[in-house]
């Protein structure tokens, strides 16, 4: 039994991914779930606290390596086009905006005392200083022990 159902399915999962690509609503609808599968030890687990959270946007447990003892759950209350996974996404533009005088001194200078994820230059302390974005060389995230430490965890979380 067990040996005929795996290959009844790997058969059906084909033929499934050519229906979609035919309809093209459907395959738009699956594009948006992406954005909602993350890492957990059950669904709950994977619906909270976001930003710690590790994507699985293909939708397979291998992407959840990173977090030992989890697994992909579609679905969850967590999104990462509202900042679930942040804390795994170098490119996000939030990691990449420092205080500075000038963008130079921004982007020469940049440190995590210097880290202004909002954008606005409240966060910064000099009085001259503006928010600078999208600094070439700078990423908070890889400053803080990239993509998932707990250093990175400690700050956010």
């Amino acid at each position: 039994g067990m040996r005929h159902d795996r290959m009844s399915r790997c058969r059906i999962a084909p033929m499934v991914a050519a229906l979609l690509s035919l309809i093209n609503l459907k395959a738009v609808v699956v594009v948006v779930h992406a954005t909602t599968n993350f890492c957990g030890t059950n669904w709950g687990d994977a619906s909270t606290d976001c930003a710690n959270r590790q994507p699985c946007p293909l939708g397979t447990d291998e992407e959840c390596q990173s977090q030992a003892g989890t697994i992909c759950w579609a679905d969850t209350n967590c999104d990462t086009s509202t900042g679930g996974g942040l804390l795994y996404d170098l490119t996000d533009p939030t990691h990449m905006r420092f205080c500075g005088s000038t963008w130079s001194d921004a982007n020469d200078n940049c440190s995590p005392k210097r880290h202004c994820p909002s954008g606005d230059k409240s966060e910064c302390k000099g009085q001259d200083e503006e928010c600078y974005s999208y600094l070439s060389d700078c990423n908070y995230l890889e400053m803080i022990g990239g993509p998932g430490s707990s250093e990175a965890a400690s700050i956010i979380g």
